[in-house]
């Protein structure tokens, strides 16, 4: 399983992070299933995604 990071510039709750780091993994061909780490200001995320 691959591993991302990802800054998300502002600060978001949870599932409004969820829905960008779905759309970011789509958008820039990530190789799917991964663990994506996002951080924001004021929080950092942990999320599985697969296909």
């Amino acid at each position: 399983m691959r591993r991302y990071q990802i800054e998300i510039p502002w600060d978001v709750e949870k599932e409004n992070a969820e829905i960008f780091v779905k759309s970011m993994a789509i958008a820039f061909h990530m190789e799917l299933p991964a663990e994506i780490e996002a951080e924001s200001p004021s929080s950092v995320y942990h999320f599985l995604i697969s296909e």
